[in-house]
């Protein structure tokens, strides 16, 4: 899949627009077990500052929501925990 398509974050993204190929070389950050889910970065997309790519996989996500960047990723969750995010 092109970059263009695939580059997309935030609410512009579809959650099954993945590169599974990634998969096999990122690094697993967090884990709930019996709940489900995962986090994990991704060192083939990198912001300019160094950042790799996050990844948050559920298994009530029909693919993943994708961040560029873990800083982003955990905004994302301060926000739905103080329940800013819809």
């Amino acid at each position: 899949m092109p970059d263009e398509e695939y580059l997309v974050h935030g609410d512009e993204q579809h959650p099954c627009t993945l590169r599974t190929g990634y998969l096999s070389d990122m690094l697993e950050i967090s884990h709930t077990p019996g709940a489900g889910d995962v986090c994990l970065l991704d060192p083939h997309v990198v912001t300019p500052s160094g950042e790799w790519e996050a990844w948050y996989l559920a298994r009530w996500l029909p693919g993943a929501v994708r961040y560029r960047s873990f800083w982003d990723l955990m905004n994302d969750e301060y926000r739905s925990f103080r329940g800013d995010r819809a």
